[in-house]
């Protein structure tokens, strides 16, 4: 450990820090980073429990609760020591390669739309704003994991299937449910699908970008649905769509879905989407090359 790193179990409650190093054990660190709590996030303690555990903490626009054992393996950059964390700014924007178009079909079969998103995210209220939320519900094979789904049409005239996904925080599943959403997404179960709407919580939206890279690094086109955009603006958020998409890759298309705004848009973007085929090539984002150095080395 660097020495005059702190850990966050000693950070005092209502204190701020930024985050250093993430050590717990590979499965707990890997969830942690999923929900956000990466090297260079700004946290909040927040309370502990009555017997001193578990510990909460704010980060990204939420709260999270973690038990002592693992906060004491989390590393504090240490005041005065802003040169410890990565300065992304300075980092280089990856530009994604463009979608081929689709050959011709030569089948009938029905395009299959998958909405996917984190838990409370406003996923579901996505879908049923697309789908009218009369959705035909059944169970996946094999588990008892509810499957929503329903046919609709698109402004182009184009018929498709919507699917609303179980939520889930990124590919590597850790219940029956994300899965399941894991599955879908990477055509294990069925056919891949022809497009994926990402779901993504306006005012928090740092949190939802691991799932949405994890899904354009697949190579199927995505939409990001930026939810709730209302409540985000209204708190000072300023969003850049374009600049947005360009960075992760796909096209952002900002809704308001309990009151139906920007549905229009979303479904045009879908008719768009669909006549897109996969992206054949790696667009993995190259590591800075110091990184690709050291790689290169071992």
């Amino acid at each position: 450990m660097h020495q005059g790193l702190r850990t966050l179990d000693k950070l005092p409650i209502g204190t701020s820090a930024v985050v250093h190093h993430v050590g717990c054990d590979r499965p707990v660190a890997r969830r942690l980073m999923e929900m956000g709590l990466l090297p260079g996030t700004t946290i909040e303690t927040v309370r502990r429990a009555p017997l001193g555990d578990p510990l909460e903490i704010r980060l990204r626009g939420y709260l999270l609760s973690l038990r002592l054992a693992d906060a004491a393996l989390i590393q504090l950059v240490p005041e005065g020591r802003a040169d410890l964390v990565d300065d992304a700014k300075s980092a280089p924007t990856f530009h994604f390669p463009a979608y081929p178009t689709k050959a011709s079909p030569t089948t009938n079969r029905l395009p299959k739309v998958l909405v996917a998103g984190n838990a409370n995210s406003g996923k579901t209220t996505v879908f049923n704003a697309l789908t009218g939320a009369r959705a035909r519900v059944s169970n996946y094979p094999g588990v008892t994991v509810t499957r929503s789904s329903r046919r609709i049409t698109l402004p182009n005239g184009s018929p498709v299937e919507v699917v609303d996904l179980p939520g889930t925080y990124s590919l590597s599943a850790n219940s029956p449910d994300e899965q399941v959403a894991a599955d879908e997404v990477l055509g294990r179960r069925d056919d891949p699908p022809d497009a994926v709407v990402v779901v993504v919580d306006a005012g928090a939206v740092e949190r939802g970008l691991y799932l949405v890279l994890q899904i354009v690094e697949t190579g199927v086109p995505v939409i990001v649905a930026l939810n709730m955009i209302d409540e985000a603006s209204a708190g000072g958020a300023d969003f850049d769509t374009t600049r947005l998409g360009q960075w992760l890759g796909a096209t952002v298309v900002p809704t308001v879905a309990s009151r139906g705004g920007g549905l229009d848009a979303l479904r045009t973007a879908i008719g768009t989407a669909i006549r897109l085929a996969p992206r054949a090539d790696s667009i993995w984002p190259g590591l800075p090359d110091h990184v690709e150095q050291d790689v290169a080395t071992v």
